[in-house]
């Protein structure tokens, strides 16, 4: 049985984007798109469509294309690694990697693991794969030496 596949995403530095300041070592975060009036674009919204385009730079060449289904759920497994202590809710983190995945997620699901710091080297740890590659594979043991 193969284990689940292994993604390392590297925070990436958030640029200004309207009055949000330069980030470094940003991990995004889900943000709900809330639309505004007239050509008003929602600066945490814009900052959150380039990390979905940074998780997706970091994609082994077709994952992104390997959508969940009915017949064929995919787990996702997500640990963030944080620079400190000023940071995103982790299930979101998850979720903003989800979305960036897959366009239609309904069949998707995993677990959230505990939030871990590393000033040096803020990333996201990722598993992703069926249900059957997760049996007796120790996730968080193995985000521990990642």
């Amino acid at each position: 049985m193969a284990a689940p596949q292994v993604i390392i995403i590297p925070a990436m530095d958030a640029p200004k984007i309207g009055r949000l300041t330069p980030q470094a070592g940003w991990i995004g975060a889900y943000y709900p798109i809330l639309h505004g009036r007239g050509n008003h674009r929602n600066p945490r919204a814009v900052r959150y469509g380039l990390w979905k385009d940074h998780v997706r730079a970091h994609l082994p060449a077709g994952l992104a294309e390997t959508a969940p289904t009915r017949e064929r759920p995919l787990r996702l497994d997500t640990f963030p690694v944080f620079r400190n202590g000023q940071h995103p809710d982790a299930a979101n983190v998850r979720k903003g990697v989800e979305d960036a995945l897959w366009r239609n997620d309904k069949y998707a699901y995993g677990m959230v693991g505990r939030p871990r710091f590393d000033k040096e080297n803020p990333r996201v740890i990722c598993f992703v794969g069926p249900p059957e590659a997760f049996e007796g594979f120790d996730v968080e043991q193995e985000a521990s030496t990642r």
